[in-house]
């Protein structure tokens, strides 16, 4: 993100079509947002955000940044390990941490669902642990702050917990997922 005293804020926005290994192999534009009163971005909203890249990429990527997230994305489970070193490999301007405020945005919620099913990694568990999680978040996301190269969200995660994650870890096979070092407190998903 560039912020100039005539054109206000402008963002680069990067659309990943799953093709590409890095960042700035991908499709991409500049993003201006312009106020009327002043030339200083403290803050934007969400919702401006998604309506700009809407409004920029609609044509050539129908449904970018709808609320059905599986649509169009493979998802892989991999542990937070895992995740992290791909990510750092493909994207250098990527950095994910995990600490104990991330933990907490995760609410102490009990899973209703019972199943006894324990056949293993299958394709359909799979799918089922991770639209739990994308379904929920966010739920409230604005950006707080604007670097040289980057925006900062934040966000918080309603209806779903750690707990969550556990009770429907018993579905899958448990040894095979201690033989691969995975719990919840180390479990991550990504597209």
């Amino acid at each position: 993100a560039k912020e100039t005293a005539e054109k206000g804020l402008t963002i680069d926005v990067y659309v990943d079509n799953g093709s590409c290994k890095t960042k700035f192999d991908c499709h991409h534009k500049m993003i201006n947002f312009s106020h009327s009163n002043t030339n200083s971005f403290k803050e934007l909203t969400y919702k401006e955000v998604v309506s700009k890249i809407k409004m920029q990429f609609g044509d050539e990527f129908p449904g970018i940044m709808d609320n059905n997230h599986t649509v169009n994305v493979k998802w892989k489970l991999v542990s937070f390990k895992e995740a992290h070193v791909i990510l750092a490999d493909n994207s250098k301007d990527i950095q994910i941490l995990d600490d104990s405020s991330l933990q907490e945005e995760f609410l102490d919620e009990s899973d209703s669902e019972n199943s006894s099913d324990e056949d293993g990694l299958s394709t359909p568990n799979t799918k089922f642990l991770v639209r739990k999680i994308v379904e929920f978040t966010p739920v409230e996301t604005k950006v707080i702050g604007i670097e040289t190269e980057q925006l900062v969200f934040c966000w918080k995660m309603t209806n779903d917990s750690l707990k969550a994650i556990e009770n429907n870890m018993k579905r899958y096979n448990e040894k095979e997922l201690q033989f691969q070092k995975m719990t919840s407190q180390t479990m991550w998903w990504f597209n």
